[in-house]
């Protein structure tokens, strides 16, 4: 799951800019927050 969020994130931003910020947040926020 973790290996595909860059990924993903990557793939967003090409695509949808204000979506992969998003994203990123939430990946940070969870990654802070869970460990």
């Amino acid at each position: 799951m973790t290996q595909t969020v860059p990924l993903s994130a990557y793939l967003a931003l090409q695509t949808d800019p204000d979506a992969a910020v998003v994203l990123s947040l939430v990946l940070l926020a969870c990654r802070w927050s869970c460990s």
